[in-house]
């Protein structure tokens, strides 16, 4: 409870009470449910492992060991949004000096996320896959996840009894469950939709004909044993 509390005082306050009191403040402006909720999560991962200490008791070797100690659970960008907000409290609690200042942010790798194709080069990499058998199933299992946001994991385990081409939907179950209940359906754009009936078509070619068959069936014939 922060009930009569000064900001004067906030070199007192624990941990858990400063941050907390921080995201609150600092979630009212975001106008991203989304983010809100991003930001909250960080909070609980930061104040569970940092525990109740004072905020004027936070050394650089703190900062340190959480850094070390999470890193063999998230990478480094989650890492330093949670760290961020405990570097924020510091900062306005006028605790940000002396060794403190020598904090270093984790490096993060660049963003593997790439720019959109534009449609002259979308319609230039179709010919250029369709010229090539080989190609195909590279080509239509990429519109497959840029269109619906499944994993490449995802759509190597995908069955053709998941799929509902009359519906334009398709069925993803969870690894954690067998049953219906687990499942989510994913709704098939016009792309979409036009890559799977490729992919269904080659499947059936190679004789994939029963549900339980894959989209994505192997030659079993160049597998070693």
């Amino acid at each position: 409870n922060d009930e009569g509390m000064l900001p004067g005082d906030k070199a007192k306050w624990t941990v858990t009470q400063a941050c907390t009191r921080w995201v609150v403040q600092h979630t009212a402006r975001l106008k991203s449910l989304k983010a809100r909720s991003n930001e909250r999560s960080y909070l609980r991962q930061l104040t569970n492992r940092m525990g109740i200490p004072k905020l004027k008791s936070i050394t650089l070797d703190d900062l340190k060991d959480y850094q070390a100690k999470r890193s063999e659970q998230v990478g480094p960008r989650v890492i330093n949004l949670e760290l961020g907000i405990l570097v924020s409290v510091l900062k306005e609690a006028n605790l940000w000096r002396g060794p403190l200042a020598e904090y270093k942010r984790l490096s993060e790798p660049e963003s593997e996320v790439g720019k959109a194709l534009a449609l002259e080069q979308l319609e230039r990499l179709e010919m250029t896959a369709s010229s090539n058998p080989a190609w195909e199933v590279a080509y239509c299992a990429e519109l497959l996840a840029s269109n619906t946001g499944m994993r490449g994991a995802e759509i190597k385990k995908l069955r053709l009894g998941a799929i509902d081409l009359e519906n334009r939907r398709l069925r993803i179950a969870r690894n954690t469950t067998k049953t219906a209940k687990g499942a989510r359906w994913i709704e098939l754009n016009q792309t979409a939709t036009a890559a799977i009936r490729r992919l269904y078509r080659r499947a059936e070619l190679l004789g994939a004909n029963n549900p339980d068959h894959y989209l994505l069936p192997a030659d079993l014939s160049r597998h070693s044993k």
